[in-house]
């Protein structure tokens, strides 16, 4: 693991040496988002929904990934978040981190998810946006989000599973 790690930042070291136990997946029961698509769709999209939702939480603040497909030359990851704690959260979403399993740092956007993050707000639901050509070899993922400008709240969501479409 050592050498693997060798070059990577030192936030891709932090994400490889997390413990597993700050990855809480969802075994609650929701309702299918493929429930009312035809058969053959809902089976091609069940094979994208292995291993998901994925959750972490730090401070009141949630982060799931939802789902994972690829559609336009990217790799879309369906992310929602919400804050139940007492205070507002301020992010930058060009501060967050996608990693591949080897730690390489990849390039990403965020669409639908709000820079300022209200206490006791609603669930907010957005896109991460990788290129597929950053993801050709990559068999998991990690996101890193962490406020601004203080940076004491850290989401962090290992684990992601990347299946490729045949």
């Amino acid at each position: 693991m050592k050498a693997r790690m060798r070059g990577a930042s030192k936030e891709a070291k932090a994400v490889a040496s997390k413990p597993a136990k700050a990855i809480v997946k969802d075994s609650s029961p929701s309702p299918s988002p493929t429930a009312n698509l035809p058969e053959t769709q809902q089976a091609e999209n069940t094979a994208s929904q292995v291993g998901f939702p994925i959750k972490t939480q730090d401070q009141g603040v949630t982060l799931e990934a939802r789902s994972l497909r690829e559609s336009g030359g990217f790799l879309l990851l369906a992310v929602q978040l919400q804050n139940q704690g007492n205070r507002a959260v301020q992010f930058r979403y060009d501060n967050l981190k996608v990693v591949d399993e080897r730690g390489r740092m990849l390039s990403a956007t965020v669409d639908g998810l709000p820079g300022r993050l209200p206490a006791q707000s609603r669930v907010f639901v957005g896109t991460v946006k990788v290129p597929l050509a950053l993801v050709d070899t990559a068999e998991e993922l990690s996101v890193i989000l962490t406020d601004q400008p203080n940076q004491q709240l850290q989401l962090v969501l290992t684990n992601i599973p990347v299946l490729k479409q045949q």
